[in-house]
């Protein structure tokens, strides 16, 4: 299985409806997240997703097609992405909040199952 990449619209692309923040230009980034992931990434009630947002000014959509136009639409892809729309700074701290719940998320999975730090 190929690694999914993110992909970057650049602030110079204005047909894809990037506007200007200040002095700092707008972008759309994908976030290639596992799909078995999405559900916390969101959260009971958008949760998760309102606080990221909140937190970094960044928006936040989970989308099962990349920017790419490939074909990950497809039910046995194992990727969803996580569509950052907002300027570099505010989608680097959502991209760090989405890895965090994706970390948490394994370390729980770890405890669950008995795991002490010095099995891994």
């Amino acid at each position: 299985m190929e690694a999914a990449t993110p992909q970057t619209v650049t602030g110079t692309e204005a047909a894809a409806g990037n506007d200007p923040v200040g002095e700092e230009i707008v972008t759309t980034q994908s976030l290639p997240v596992p799909r078995s992931v999405v559900g916390h990434i969101i959260g009971r009630g958008g949760a998760n997703i309102k606080k990221t947002q909140e937190a970094t000014g960044c928006k936040v959509k989970i989308t099962d097609a990349s920017d790419s136009g490939g074909d990950d639409s497809s039910s046995e892809s194992f990727w969803a992405y996580a569509r950052l729309r907002g300027t570099p700074r505010q989608i680097d701290g959502a991209k760090r909040r989405i890895i965090g719940l994706i970390y948490s998320l394994e370390d729980e999975s770890r405890y669950d199952r008995g795991y002490e730090n010095n099995d891994l």
